[in-house]
């Protein structure tokens, strides 16, 4: 009888992310006292010539080296906060100049297009029917909402993706920064280096633009604002530089709850008013000053919409399904919709549509930015349902402009020139502006 020898399977080999986990505690002297020794006024190794430093060195010691220091330090998360002074200065700036207003259909000269490749396109898109026009991207106001919710926002969890907190304060989450630094290459050392890889290593929740937050305000017919999902803050800081003099708005994050009003506090100050009246309620606060805010800590299908005024324009950007996992971890995280709707269908049914089943009659019009998540088998389909169940009352899509870098494939996989790449705003009831059809240009 013959015994059949199994041959061994070959080992492994040991990725770099997992060597620098085993080192990172037994750190190179020289390398180490080396970065303490460049370290700024806040603790952050600066070290210009990175690239010739690391020149000849083991690139395990380098990183677990580094990775040493980042645990052990405990320096804070790498910031573009700013100072409040700096907030404060463009606050007032932006408040009283107008940039980058909205282009309506007529003038737009290009084809807008959207991440979405040419077989994949809504059902309801951009075309002579639906196009209302775009708001330019212009960025430069977002600084101010963010000296407020950076700290929040970079706690986000994107779906599959890490936060930067993860990032930078955990054993796993910073060999995971460390592989990527190394993979990608780093000329000089930095916070803003630090920073610049949380975008590789994982992934920054977006803030929503509050200057187009501001021109989508000015741009629309009455005073009353309502938002279903305040977010970060940003659509709230750019109701503050509209001239629009109410907003209602609803979030179920009970931390940037706390962060709305110091917000209200700070721009009724930045607007002259020292003593606004303030008022909190069992779910709520309001706030009376040179302008008037009611927020409720609530999930958006919770809020008892005969408190709510009729509304002039409902505008939000709700969460896009399970993209971005807001308040996980958190007091209130059974209250986001991600966390109470774990199906498609439910999520539309239950979240969107059930809100949105209140604010169309209650709105003279509304406006939703949001997109279908994912591509191909794994895409979930939020936009065509939407526009279905509502299209008695759908009048067209208003572009919102992103960077002007990306831009999108089409069905041949070829980079489309010539386009403005947006995300769509599905519009509801009353258009912004007039829309004049004699003049509007063949986008296709």
């Amino acid at each position: 009888m013959h015994l059949q020898i199994k041959p061994l399977k070959p080992l492994k080999k040991k990725t770099f992310r997992k060597l620098v986990e085993e080192n990172w505690r037994s750190p190179n002297k020289a390398i180490l006292q080396h970065i303490e020794d460049t370290a700024d006024r806040k603790g952050y190794p600066h070290i210009p010539n990175w690239l010739d430093f690391t020149q000849g060195k083991n690139e395990v010691e380098v990183y677990s080296t580094l990775m040493n220091y980042i645990l052990t330090k405990q320096l804070p998360l790498p910031s573009s906060r700013g100072t409040e002074e700096d907030a404060q200065k463009a606050f007032h700036k932006y408040k009283y100049k107008t940039f980058a207003p909205f282009v309506h259909s007529n003038d737009v000269d290009r084809e807008l297009t959207h991440r979405l490749t040419e077989s994949l396109k809504y059902k309801h898109d951009y075309c002579d029917e639906y196009t209302l026009g775009y708001f330019p991207q212009y960025t430069r106001a977002n600084p101010i909402s963010n000296y407020f919710a950076e700290g929040e926002r970079l706690l986000c969890e994107v779906i599959n993706k890490e936060s930067p907190t993860f990032l930078w304060t955990e054993e796993h989450g910073v060999s995971r920064l460390m592989d990527t630094m190394r993979r990608i290459g780093v000329k000089k050392l930095s916070e803003a280096t630090f920073k610049s890889f949380f975008a590789h290593a994982g992934q920054i929740a977006a803030q929503f633009n509050v200057n187009t937050a501001k021109n989508i305000y000015n741009t629309a017919k009455g005073d009353v604002i309502f938002d279903i999902s305040c977010g970060w803050g940003d659509r709230l800081t750019g109701f503050y530089l509209s001239e629009k003099s109410t907003y209602y708005g609803t979030d179920p994050n009970l931390n940037m709850f706390e962060i709305y009003k110091e917000m209200c506090h700070a721009y009724e100050k930045w607007l002259g008013c020292e003593n606004p009246t303030f008022l909190e309620g069992e779910d709520y606060f309001e706030i009376r000053g040179k302008k008037h805010v009611r927020i409720y800590n609530l999930p958006a299908e919770d809020v008892n919409y005969d408190e709510i005024p009729d509304i002039d324009l409902t505008f939000s950007s709700p969460p896009y399904f399970n993209k971005e996992l807001y308040g996980k971890n958190s007091q209130a995280q059974k209250n986001q919709s991600w966390s109470r709707y774990v199906t498609e269908d439910a999520w539309l049914t239950d979240f969107l549509y059930k809100i949105m089943d209140e604010l169309i009659p209650k709105s003279k019009t509304t406006m939703i930015n949001i997109t279908d998540v994912g591509i191909d088998k794994n895409r979930v389909n939020i936009c065509d349902p939407m526009v279905e169940r509502y299209k008695d009352s759908f009048v067209g899509i208003a572009g919102f402009q992103l960077s002007k870098n990306m831009n999108v494939k089409d069905d041949k996989h070829m980079f489309k020139k010539d386009t403005i790449y947006t995300e769509p705003i599905w519009t509801f009831g009353e258009p912004l502006v007039e829309i004049k059809r004699t003049k509007l240009l063949d986008l296709f």
